[in-house]
């Protein structure tokens, strides 16, 4: 075997282990870029989750919002028919109070 012959042979290991190295890091390179596209569709399906639970969230905070508003009006719609009740009252006892004075 000549020069020549042995250092092609060795040019040409040498060119394999690289070529090797090569396709292993080709396949982990493969193998992050998967994992990163899964975590991206599993952010992104989240997200679309939380986004719709936002919005049931909002939907069910304006309904209680209109509901204390309504019960607010109710009760202060019943506040101003129990002001005058009281005040009739307070007055029909003054006059029941001045007829029985006045009864002998």
């Amino acid at each position: 075997m000549g020069f020549r012959t042995a250092w092609s042979i060795g040019a040409k290991k040498k060119i394999e282990r690289g070529k090797v190295r090569f396709d292993a890091t080709i396949a982990k390179l493969q193998k992050e870029r998967k994992q990163m596209m899964d975590t991206g569709a599993s952010l992104k399906a989240k997200e679309s989750k939380a986004e719709k639970e936002g919005e049931k969230l909002e939907e069910l905070n304006l309904k209680v919002k209109a509901k204390l508003n309504s019960y607010q009006e109710l009760y202060d719609h019943n506040q101003r028919m129990i002001v005058p009740r009281e005040s009739h009252l307070t007055i029909l006892q003054i006059a029941i109070l001045t007829m029985a004075k006045n009864v002998p």
